[in-house]
C-alpha cells in the first residue's frame, strides 16, 4: 500500500524527519526562544510547587479539576471533529480530521500522560488534533481510570477495551498505532504486551514521548539529569510509585522494561535531553534493540518533559510532525 502524504504543517515548522529507518538515535539540537521561556518557567515555578505539594489519596481527588478546566477553557480546533465515546469498559473521545482523506482502516490509540493521577483527553487535545490533521486518521484518546480510583492494572484494562473497540469497528491492527506520553508511554508498551497475552493482534507501531517504563526510581535518582529536569522532582516519585498498583502492592517486575519485548512492532521514542525519564527512554531503546525490535530514539535538546503534549513551541510541532510521519509509514506496512 502506498504511503499517504502528510498534510501541510504550520508555517513555523520544519519538515518532519520521517523516522522510517529501522533503528538508531537521532540527537536533535537547537532551542527556540519559546522553549527557553517554557524551561525557565517550569524550573522556577512548576518544579518548586510539585516538590512541596502532597500526593496522597486525598489530594488526588482534586487532580481531575485540571482535566475539567482544560476541556472547558482551552481553544477548540475547528479543523477536527471531536466525539465523546462511552463504551463497554472505557470512555474517551474520538478526534477526526474534517478534511477528506482516503480510507485506510487505520487509527491512532492515544494514551495521555499525567503520572496516573492527572490529565485526560482534554489536556492533550492540541496534540491529538494535530495528529489527526496530519495523518487523516481518527485518534481515540482514552479517558482511562486513574489513581485513587484504580491502579495501573485498571488503566491498562481500560486501554485494552479501547483497542478492542477499534478492532470491533473494522480498524485494521496493521494500520493502528499506539501513542502516548509519560505515563501514557508506559501504557503504550503495557497495552501492547497485555494485548498479545490476551490473543489480540499487535498494532503496527508504538510512538511514545518521555515514556515511564521502569518503576524502580533508583534508575532516575542515579541519572545525570536528576537535578537538571525542568519540572519533575524525582524524589516525589518515591511517594507516588508505591500507589501505582493500588490496592495491591507495587510490582517492580510488571513494568514494561521487564516485559517480553521480542515481537513488538517498530517503535519511535522521543525524549528531552535534560529530563529524568531520559534514563527510561535510553534503557528501553537498548532493550528493544537487543530484542530485535526496530526503534528510533530521538533525543531533543532544550525542551521539557512530555514537550509534545505541552505544545506551545516550534519543537513540539516539529516532533508531532515526526510522530505523524512515523504513523503514516506504519499504515499497512
Amino acid at each position: 500500500m502506498a504511503l499517504r502524504s502528510i498534510p501541510p504543517i504550520e508555517p513555523d515548522d520544519v519538515p518532519a524527519r520521517s523516522p522510517r529507518s529501522a533503528s538508531g538515535t537521532q540527537r536533535i539540537g537547537g532551542r527556540s526562544w519559546q522553549s527557553k521561556v517554557l524551561f525557565v518557567i517550569a524550573k522556577t515555578f512548576v518544579r518548586p510547587v510539585l516538590t512541596v505539594a502532597p500526593i496522597n489519596p486525598f489530594t488526588m481527588r482534586f487532580f481531575p479539576l485540571l482535566e475539567l478546566a482544560a476541556s472547558r477553557l482551552l481553544p477548540k480546533d475547528d479543523r477536527v471533529l471531536i466525539t465523546k465515546v462511552r463504551a463497554d469498559g472505557f470512555k474517551g473521545e474520538l478526534t477526526t480530521a474534517t478534511q477528506d482523506w482516503p480510507e485506510s482502516g487505520g487509527a491512532i490509540l492515544y494514551m495521555h500522560g499525567g503520572g496516573f493521577v492527572a490529565c485526560g483527553p482534554g489536556t492533550h487535545r492540541r496534540l491529538t488534533s494535530s495528529l489527526s490533521r496530519r495523518t487523516g486518521l481518527p485518534v481515540l484518546s482514552v479517558d482511562y481510570r486513574q489513581l485513587p480510583e484504580t491502579g495501573i492494572p485498571g488503566s491498562i484494562a481500560d486501554c485494552i477495551a479501547a483497542y478492542q473497540w477499534l478492532l470491533d469497528r473494522g480498524h485494521k491492527p496493521e494500520s493502528i498505532v499506539f501513542a502516548g506520553d509519560s505515563a501514557g508511554g508506559y501504557l503504550s508498551f503495557a497495552v501492547a504486551l497485555e494485548a498479545r497475552k490476551a490473543g489480540l493482534p499487535m498494532p503496527s507501531g508504538l510512538a511514545v514521548c518521555s515514556p515511564l517504563v521502569d518503576l524502580d526510581n533508583s534508575v532516575r535518582t542515579e541519572h545525570v539529569n536528576y537535578k537538571r529536569d525542568a519540572y519533575i522532582p524525582v524524589r516525589k516519585l518515591d511517594n507516588l510509585t508505591p500507589l501505582f498498583f493500588h490496592p495491591e502492592p507495587l510490582d517492580l517486575l510488571a513494568a514494561p522494561i521487564h516485559g517480553e519485548l521480542a515481537g513488538l512492532p517498530p517503535v519511535l521514542i522521543q525524549v528531552s535531553g535534560s529530563e529524568v525519564l531520559r534514563a527510561d527512554a535510553e534503557a528501553m531503546a537498548e532493550k528493544l534493540a537487543a530484542a530485535g525490535v526496530p526503534c528510533i530514539l530521538q533525543i531533543w535538546q532544550g525542551v521539557v518533559h512530555a514537550f509534545t503534549a505541552v505544545g506551545l513551541t516550534p519543537e513540539a510541532r516539529r516532533a508531532s510532525a515526526d510522530i505523524a510521519a512515523f504513523v503514516t509509514s506504519r499504515q499497512a506496512a
